[in-house]
């Protein structure tokens, strides 16, 4: 079934036409990648287009945030044990707060990509953190 904008002038360039579709399409979260198909009403001339929802993706989309989620918060309980450090010290070094590092590992809250990519440098290079 065609939806309302098949056969209709694109309205960004105003010289193509739009036709429906799917395209294939990526989100970088947190440093990964997440895939899917988005469909509708792409422009002959130009390729852009008006696009539809669709419920499946969102909830993958949601659950696809939620495993990377759950990644960051148990590999940053990883790094702070190799780094014999207390949830009170890292949240001293990260900041967040007196519980924040528990918040980010409990995914009470998401650490900000500044906390995280800071747990990794941290990890990388244990030499430049002192207790």
């Amino acid at each position: 079934m065609n939806s309302k904008w098949h056969g209709e002038q694109c309205p960004v360039c105003f010289k193509g036409t739009l036709a429906d579709g799917v395209r294939n399409e990526k989100v970088t979260y947190q440093g990964a990648i997440f895939q899917y198909a988005q469909s509708g009403a792409y422009c002959s001339n130009c390729g852009d287009g008006i696009v539809t929802g669709d419920t499946y993706s969102d909830e993958e989309w949601v659950r696809f945030r939620a495993a990377v989620d759950a990644s960051i918060a148990a590999e940053m309980e990883v790094i702070r044990n190799e780094l014999h450090l207390s949830k009170s010290e890292v949240a001293d070094l990260v900041g967040g707060g007196k519980n924040g590092f528990t918040r980010y590992v409990n995914q009470e809250t998401r650490p900000t990509p500044a906390v995280w990519n800071l747990m990794r440098a941290m990890h990388k290079h244990p030499e430049l953190v002192t207790n």
